[in-house]
């Protein structure tokens, strides 16, 4: 395996983990413990899914896919 893709898979590893706690994290506010409004949290997750689609996005038009 190349440096490259151990790193990749590394870093990657890590970041998703990363990510995953912060969403969950966001997700804990939807407790009675906090007040929102729908708009607030319609924009939250828009927001959040704009991002995820900018990445994908950057994914897309490298168009390195390894088989």
């Amino acid at each position: 395996m190349s440096e490259k893709r151990e790193k990749f898979l590394s870093m990657s590893e890590k970041r998703k983990e990363k990510a995953v706690k912060a969403i969950a994290a966001i997700g804990n506010l939807s407790t009675p413990a906090y007040e929102w409004e729908r708009a607030e949290v319609e924009q939250l997750l828009a927001d959040l899914q704009a991002e995820l689609d900018n990445t994908r996005g950057r994914f897309e038009r490298t168009r390195r896919w390894k088989a």
